[in-house]
């Protein structure tokens, strides 16, 4: 008897996320390459996390090598600015060559998450869109220098499309 492939995972919370059991495989922040066979079927995840720590979840995107579609729900808390530091210079395997599409709830475009944001926009060359859900009025002024600040211009997809929603 053949177990089924897991396609979509959700969702995992940041609080669980230093361990989390997936059958007999235990993920965890800093993941053993063997365990990353297990999930590399997975196509679709959701991940909520407090505040966007880049380093953490490119940890657990090394796990699912295949993953195309990211979400995020992001609950508002203070990330300290070392929990966002530049990732290390190793790639990732499903943002250089399958993630097409991230979904940001609850973007608030301070300095976390504009350059959370801009390592997806210079760093995954098959991303189709980015949506970021803004939970507050915002305006073109605002939308544009997000983009500045994310370096869109220079994104490694050159059709990726970043678009903002919620309240204008």
């Amino acid at each position: 008897m053949v177990a089924p492939k897991l396609h979509i995972l959700g969702c995992l919370h940041s609080d669980m996320m230093s361990t989390v059991q997936h059958g007999k495989t235990i993920l965890q922040a800093m993941v053993d390459s063997s365990l990353v066979s297990s999930l590399h079927n997975v196509k679709i995840l959701k991940l909520v996390v407090h505040g966007l720590r880049l380093n953490h979840v490119i940890d657990v995107l090394r796990c699912f090598p295949c993953l195309q579609q990211l979400h995020i729900n992001t609950l508002t808390s203070y990330v300290p600015n070392k929990q966002n530091d530049n990732p290390a210079a190793t790639t990732v395997e499903c943002v250089d060559r399958h993630l097409k599409q991230v979904i940001v709830r609850n973007y608030s475009g301070k300095k976390p998450d504009y350059k959370f944001a801009k390592f997806f926009v210079l760093n995954a060359r098959a991303l189709e869109s980015m949506k970021l859900h803004v939970p507050f009025s915002w305006n073109n002024e605002w939308r544009s220098r997000q983009r500045i600040k994310m370096d869109f211009k220079n994104r490694a997809s050159p059709n990726a499309l970043i678009c903002f929603e919620g309240t204008e």
